[in-house]
């Protein structure tokens, strides 16, 4: 068995090698998922992202204090961790269909609860109805989109990842368009309620890869990190994810402490997503290419050294510029992460493998966000930052420490 570069590693005492189990033949019966489930999960993630646009209108509406705002998002990362860990699983066994459908509807019912929400524990109700919701949507759509159609893994993860970063741009805009037509608050949500449920006819008609079989072993989710490549790569996941994190609660603040007016800070985050949403596809498919892992080493090696550099950029446009190329390595680590997941489980674990992937990033992002604010209120822009990069660093040699790629891998 080989991996990245085509060279045999030391095989792993514990556990068979499963990086690179044969590709599925594809079943013509089974018309291929993937554009649905990169709609769908753009949609999704569109109606989720729209509450920070809104989000001074739904602090002033509530009542809410400026430090509380920080649980509305963390609740988020915990729902959705406690889905991908706890639900994933059932997608390998045949339950994906059920799992989509219920992520569906939840993040719906998050989404009109969020319109009438008026205090604060509705808010985080809210959110943490819809952060499960995501939570158990994602393992099941990668499940499905990774079942059979396994050669171009790092391609087809790269534009499921490009559909949360078009979400992430498009969900404010859409929001605030609503918004300003209507004079709603309520109005958004609802909006973006209504196109989630007009998901669920077309997740009832859709042929799926996994179907349920009794005479198929439910994988145990914890059980497959005793592998030293499961590890590596859930180790991966995490560190290209931890600096989001910081972004979300930095990014906005920095921004304006520079000098930088609302509608410029609106351009920053476009001219980072923009590039993430081309650049996505690409990098897994250079992944496919070279090896998921040496190229998500790589990139997110390149995105620490960007990251600390963000920290000394002191005029808006600067950061803007560097923040692009973290994104440009940030697109090309992201799905090769994912891919040397999906590479380290076998057909059957697809989505419990994907599950692992990012509920660990879930956990890195969610500690970030808590962190960062601190960091950011106590040192500024430079300590936030270089501590940022620092702690992807240490996360991303722990990757290599778990499981290291070999010196003729790399250079293939």
């Amino acid at each position: 068995m080989h991996i990245d570069g085509g060279v045999a590693p030391t095989p792993d005492p514990q556990t068979p090698d499963l990086q690179t189990p044969d590709p599925q033949t594809p079943d013509p019966q089974t018309p291929d998922p993937l554009w649905f489930m990169v709609g769908g999960h753009l949609m999704l993630i569109s109606g989720i992202i729209a509450i920070f646009t809104l989000l001074a209108e739904l602090q002033d509406r509530a009542r809410v204090a400026d430090w509380q705002l920080g649980f509305i998002a963390f609740v988020s990362f915990v729902t959705a961790v406690i889905a991908q860990f706890g639900l994933a699983r059932f997608a390998d066994v045949g339950y994906s269909r059920i799992m989509m459908i219920v992520g569906v509807l939840l993040v719906a019912v998050g989404l009109v609860w969020f319109a009438f929400a008026d205090t604060l524990w509705q808010l985080i109700a809210a959110r943490a109805i819809s952060g499960f919701g995501i939570g158990t949507w994602e393992p099941a759509a990668k499940g499905e989109i990774l079942s059979q159609k396994r050669e171009d893994v790092g391609r087809r993860l790269g534009l499921f990842a490009s559909a949360t970063t078009a979400g992430i741009v498009v969900g404010p805009l859409i929001a605030a368009a609503v918004f300003e037509i209507t004079g709603s608050l309520a109005a958004p949500f609802l909006a973006f309620a209504v196109l989630c449920l007009t998901m669920i006819p077309v997740l009832l008609r859709m042929p799926l890869a996994n179907r349920v079989s009794d005479d198929r072993e439910r994988p145990r989710m914890f059980a497959l990190l005793r592998r030293r490549n499961v590890l590596r790569s859930a180790a991966l996941a995490a560190a290209v994810i931890l600096p989001v994190g910081m972004y979300e609660v930095v990014w906005s603040p920095l921004m304006k402490d520079l000098g930088a007016s609302t509608w410029l800070i609106g351009v920053s985050l476009a001219a980072y997503g923009i590039p993430f949403l081309v650049v996505a596809p690409f990098g897994g498919a250079i992944g496919d290419r070279f090896g998921a892992t040496t190229v998500a080493f790589r990139s997110a090696a390149g995105m620490v050294v960007v990251v600390a550099v963000m920290g000394f950029m002191k005029t808006p446009l600067m950061l803007m510029i560097v923040g692009v190329g973290e994104a440009i390595f940030n697109a090309i680590a992201q799905p090769n992460a994912h891919a040397a997941m999906s590479q380290a489980t076998s057909p059957e674990e697809q989505a419990s493998g994907q599950g692992l992937a990012s509920g660990a990033g879930q956990i890195t992002a969610g500690a970030m966000t808590m962190l960062a604010a601190a960091l950011y209120d106590q040192g500024g822009q430079t300590v936030v930052f270089v501590s940022t990069a620092a702690l992807t660093a240490l996360v991303l040699g722990l990757a290599w420490m778990i499981a290291p790629v070999s010196e003729a891998a790399l250079t293939d």
